[in-house]
C-alpha cells in the first residue's frame, strides 16, 4: 500500500493486513561504487546466458532452491518473462558451486528481483549487478527497508529516495525481506 494512505492503512490493518516492512524507491546513477563492498573471492558470478545444455538446468535449479527458502515458492514464469524481455541476469555461485545468490537489471535501468541466501552479501551482490551495465538512464528500484545494508549501500553510491515508501502489509510473515529486493512492488 502507499504510506499516504493512512485510512486506507488502517482499514487494512483491522483487517488483519497489518504494515510491516517499508518499501523505499531508490533511482539514481551509481556516483560512488565504491560505495559497495567487493564479491567475497569465494563467490563467481555467472551471467545467465553463460548457462548452456546441463547448465541450464543447474540455473533453474539454483534459482528455484533460492526463491524457495526466501520466498517459501519459485515463480518460474516471472523468470521466464525477465530472460524474454532481455533484462541481464546473474548467479553467484559459490567455490563448490552452490548458488549464493542472483540478480536480474537491465538497460533501461530497472534492477530487480535481487536475491541472497545471506542477507550480508546482499549490498555486494548489488554493486556487482550495477556495475554489469551501463543503463540508457537511471536505475531504479524498490528495495526493503529490512535490507538496512543495502539500502545504506544505493544510497551512499548515490541512489536516492523518491516519494513516499509502499508499506508490505500481511497477516503472517511471507517473504525474507532482509535478502530479497522484488522485481516490483506488485511481484513479490
Amino acid at each position: 500500500t502507499d504510506s499516504a494512505q493512512p485510512i486506507s492503512n488502517a482499514l487494512y490493518a483491522r483487517l488483519g493486513l497489518v504494515p510491516r516492512v517499508p518499501f523505499l524507491h531508490l533511482a539514481g546513477e551509481v556516483r560512488r561504487p565504491e560505495a559497495f563492498p567487493g564479491l567475497p573471492a569465494s563467490v563467481e558470478p555467472v551471467r545467465f546466458e553463460e548457462h548452456r545444455g546441463a547448465g541450464r538446468v543447474e540455473l533453474t535449479t539454483g534459482i528455484e532452491a533460492i526463491d524457495r527458502e526466501l520466498l517459501g515458492y519459485t515463480h518460474p514464469e516471472d523468470h521466464a518473462y525477465l530472460e524474454a524481455e532481455g533484462r541481464v541476469g546473474i548467479l553467484y555461485r559459490d567455490r563448490s558451486g552452490n548458488p549464493v545468490g542472483y540478480a536480474y537489471t537491465s538497460r533501461v535501468g530497472r534492477v530487480g528481483p535481487v536475491a541472497a541466501r545471506d542477507a550480508r552479501l546482499l549490498p555486494a551482490i548489488l554493486g556487482h549487478v550495477l556495475a554489469a551495465v551501463r543503463p540508457t538512464g537511471a536505475f531504479s528500484t524498490w528495495v526493503p527497508g529490512a535490507a538496512g545494508g543495502a539500502v545504506a549501500a544505493l544510497l551512499d553510491a548515490g541512489l536516492r529516495l523518491e516519494s513516499f515508501p509502499a508499506l508490505h502489509c500481511w497477516d503472517r510473515p511471507s517473504v525474507d525481506d532482509t535478502r530479497y529486493i522484488p522485481i516490483s512492488l506488485a511481484l513479490l
